[in-house]
Parts: C-alpha cells; structure tokens; sequence
C-alpha cells in the first residue's frame, strides 16, 4: 500500500503502477484506507481501483482514471480532479470539498449525491 512516507519518486511509482495495470488488467487494485494526502497521482490508472477510506486530500488525481473506482468514505477535500474519468466511480459519504472537477467525467457515478461536496471549478 502507497504511503505518504514511501512516495519519494511518485512519477515514477504512477508508471511502475500504470504497467502493471496494463498487464495485470484483470487484478484488483486495493488501496483500502491509503494515507495519499497530497499525493501527485496524476494521469494513474486507478480504473476499479478499492479507495474506500483513503485519504486523498489536497492530492493531484489531474487526469486520473478513476472509473469504477471505490472511493466510499474517501477524503478528497482539495483534490485536482480535473480531466480526471470518475465514470461509474462510488462516491457514497466520500468529502469533495474545495475539489476541482473542471472537465471531470461523472457520468454514471454513484452516490455523488451522499457525498459533501462544495466544488471549485
């Protein structure tokens, strides 16, 4: 699991990670509870990714692929999202407040209206 305390080379990390979710398309990615804050994810594959409860806050998930993912519970307070694909994504009590969702894609995300938001644009 990703920690603030082993992200010493996060680009790095999202193309190890991205690779080994293009060959390991079928495993489950789970990330439950993961402490990310701040954590530049952007452009990962977290597609169907188990985020329920991490700690996103003030992380860079800027064209993130985020589809199907499980972010239930999940803090994104000042998060990027933007660009970022939350298609199908479960948003159910997760806290978006002070998010940026410019040019996000929630089509078909579940939940959306359980969850605290207060989007920046």
């Amino acid at each position: 699991m990703l920690t603030e305390d082993n992200l010493e080379s996060l680009q790095e990390v999202v193309a190890i990670w991205n690779e080994w979710r293009r060959k390991y398309q079928g495993a489950e990615a789970n990330s439950y509870g993961a402490k990310l804050i701040n954590a530049n994810l952007s452009y990962a594959n977290l597609n169907g990714a188990d985020l329920h409860r991490a700690n996103l806050r003030g992380a860079n998930l800027k064209g993130a692929n985020l589809s199907g993912a499980n972010l239930t519970g999940a803090n994104l307070t000042g998060a990027n999202l933007s660009q970022s694909n939350t298609m199908a994504a479960n948003f159910h009590n997760a806290t978006l407040t002070g998010a940026c969702i410019q040019d996000c894609n929630f089509h078909g995300a579940t939940k959306l209206d359980a969850a605290i938001c207060e989007y920046v644009d």
